[in-house]
């Protein structure tokens, strides 16, 4: 992020600063609260090529979700709503497509047929969001790698993940908005940070 010295002092961050567990919400507010614009630069995204555990991407991913549960409560709103549909209608879909896939060969004329008409009707629901979500992704990769050439090859490796595998994304990240539903804390490099009322922060435990 970029900010003139003179906004940067107008706008008070140092004091939504003070007291602060993220600094790139804390100054969004700043910003909002003094009337100000945030412009969005993609050219400004860093790319993050680090390898992790399946451990840590879980404990990282759920404290990003919890820290955004606290300062956007409207944007976790909407991530939520947005995600538990989206898992929702895949899962569930995709369940029924194999389960009526099973039941063709079996059972009685009318059983076979019921099946029939779950599979083409359920089975094309899961063929289109992925469908969807292939071009998506594809798009995604496109332009990042225009706007870092020196990047692509990197990218490219990865092509897979970027495109296919949304599905398990959107779940992971279910799965961080529901844990965050109900924390009330957070632990991090050692400090514990509880969360009060009227966006309060307060340190229980500092390492």
């Amino acid at each position: 992020m970029a900010i003139r010295r003179s906004t940067f002092e107008r706008a008070k961050v140092l004091r939504y600063w003070s007291d602060s567990l993220s600094d790139d919400y804390s100054m969004t507010q700043a910003m909002r609260d003094s009337k100000l614009r945030i412009h969005y630069e993609p050219r400004c995204l860093v790319g993050s090529f680090g390898k992790c555990s399946w451990r840590e991407l879980l404990e990282w991913s759920t404290r990003q979700i919890i820290i955004t549960h606290f300062y956007s409560q409207k944007l976790w709103r909407l991530a939520f709503f947005s995600q538990s549909s989206f898992i929702v209608v895949w899962w569930v879909s995709l369940w029924i497509s194999i389960e009526s896939l099973s039941r063709i060969g079996g059972g009685g004329t009318n059983s076979a047929a019921q099946a029939k008409m779950a599979f083409s009707r359920y089975g094309s629901i899961v063929v289109l969001i992925f469908i969807l979500g292939i071009a998506r992704g594809w798009l995604r990769t496109k332009t990042i790698q225009e706007i870092f050439p020196d990047q692509r090859q990197e990218i490219r490796r990865f092509w897979w993940g970027y495109t296919l595998l949304f599905p398990l994304v959107s779940t992971l990240t279910g799965y961080n908005l529901l844990v965050s539903a109900f924390v009330t804390s957070l632990e991090w490099r050692g400090i514990r940070y509880e969360f009060q009322s009227g966006g309060k922060l307060k340190v229980t435990r500092s390492g």
